[in-house]
């Protein structure tokens, strides 16, 4: 993580989310994700999740993997198809006392 990110020139700070439709991850990291149910389009609670860019038996239909829900061999279609709207990085780390 940093302490903010670039989008263009144009830098976002720490904790603000990034519509997918303007950009993804450029990089393989933990992120949080605003996914939503392709029926309903309910936005679920975010997920922490990496976005790895290719489908496969252990990601959504969209090539993202979402921490203890996919990434394994056998993921629900709930998971499996559910659409990222939205992704930020991880926040700081709690430190005690700081």
């Amino acid at each position: 993580y940093s302490d903010g990110y670039l989008k263009g020139k144009e830098e976002r700070p720490q904790g603000e989310w990034v519509p997918v439709s303007e950009r993804l991850p450029e990089n393989r990291d933990w992120y949080l994700g605003l996914f939503k149910e392709p029926y309903t389009d309910f936005i679920c609670i975010p997920y922490i999740c990496d976005y790895v860019g290719e489908v496969t038996k252990g990601t959504t239909n969209e090539g993202w993997i979402l921490r203890q829900c996919t990434d394994v061999d056998t993921v629900s279609d709930y998971f499996r198809n559910l659409i990222c709207v939205a992704w930020q990085p991880l926040p700081k780390p709690y430190m005690r006392g700081g």
